[in-house]
């Protein structure tokens, strides 16, 4: 039997999906795309065609190492008439001599990550498509980050530099969540223990992903340290995640030193790079209050040099727009 179709290459579409996607930050060599909203990809064919309602083609779409349809890192779905952006789907959107350009809808609480996609046709051999990363979307209302607010969006998932305030001072601080290559080094982050003891399904949920980079970064990352930092970088010196992620990725090892602020900012880095919207806040609430007078006391003499010892202190945290 022949097949249906001979394909020659496959083109991912990148300039109007990244633009349409919110990812045109990307390198053009990997399609990012943002789950739960529909993307295209257009078959370039030696022989054949597709007849709608005749022809039989299944796409499938697989992430980690043991992909299954157990824990969602496979799905598998036909190409149909019709398309419905609550699940994993797909319609013929043109036809011309030649091309055949799919629209394809992940999952909005599909895993996170590296994907590869296949065409099945009856009876024939499957057909690598292509590779893609699927990033969490809060652009989308089905999915669990999803934020309606434009102007939100634009700090909490798109400003790459902003402020982290220390009591009445503005430090700035890079974020550069989509700098070229921090992107992948966020990725590269999650797939030390893509979902810890969950496994790589677990990353659909944006609660545990969180929980999961937090722990990530204080123990992979970032070397926390409050006294001597003579053999490294004093944690105040830092401006940027950047620098820090970078560092990271180049040596493999502990980057030496963080503090909380700086432990919150990295997070914030490789949170919004994978689409979860977020800011970094001053924690009074849990505050380190020794005295418990619900204020964090610094003691000062008339000529503004400290005159007497205390243990108050804030902490900074991460805040993150998940909707649970």
């Amino acid at each position: 039997m022949s097949p249906v179709l001979d394909v020659n290459r496959v083109d991912l579409d990148h300039a109007i999906n990244h633009k349409d996607h919110q990812t045109d930050f990307s390198e053009p060599e990997c399609l990012f795309v943002r789950r739960g909203q529909i993307f295209t990809i257009s078959l370039h064919l030696n022989s054949g065609q597709y007849n709608e309602g005749k022809d039989t083609l299944t796409i499938t779409a697989e992430i980690g190492a043991q992909p299954s349809e157990n824990d969602g890192t496979r799905a598998v779905f036909r190409v149909s008439d019709t398309i419905d952006e609550a699940s994993w789907g797909a319609k013929a959107s043109s036809r011309t001599a030649g091309v055949l350009t799919l629209s394809i809808s992940s999952a909005p609480s599909a895993p996170i990550g590296h994907y590869t996609l296949f065409l099945d046709q009856e009876g024939q051999r499957q057909v690598k498509l292509g590779q893609f990363v699927l990033l969490y979307n809060p652009w989308c209302p089905r999915d669990s980050v999803y934020l309606d607010d434009e102007d939100k969006l634009e700090e909490y998932v798109l400003s790459q530099d902003g402020l982290i305030y220390v009591i009445n001072l503005a430090l700035p601080w890079i974020f550069g969540q989509f700098q070229q290559g921090i992107l992948d080094i966020c990725l590269k982050l999650l797939g030390i223990d893509p979902a810890g003891v969950q496994g790589c399904g677990a990353t659909g949920n944006p609660v545990y992903v969180t929980r999961l980079l937090s722990g990530l970064i204080h123990k992979h990352v970032l070397w926390g340290n409050w006294n001597d930092t003579s053999d490294g970088v004093n944690p105040e010196e830092w401006q940027s995640s950047v620098e820090i992620l970078q560092r990271w990725d180049m040596e493999k090892s502990l980057v030496r030193y963080g503090q909380c602020w700086v432990f919150a900012a990295v997070n914030c880095t490789v949170s919004r790079a994978l689409g979860i919207p977020c800011r970094v806040i001053i924690n009074f609430d849990s505050a380190h209050d020794t005295d418990g007078n619900l204020t964090i006391d610094k003691y000062v003499d008339k000529y503004g040099r400290p005159s007497k010892e205390t243990r108050d202190s804030t902490w900074f945290v991460l805040q993150s727009w998940i909707n649970r």
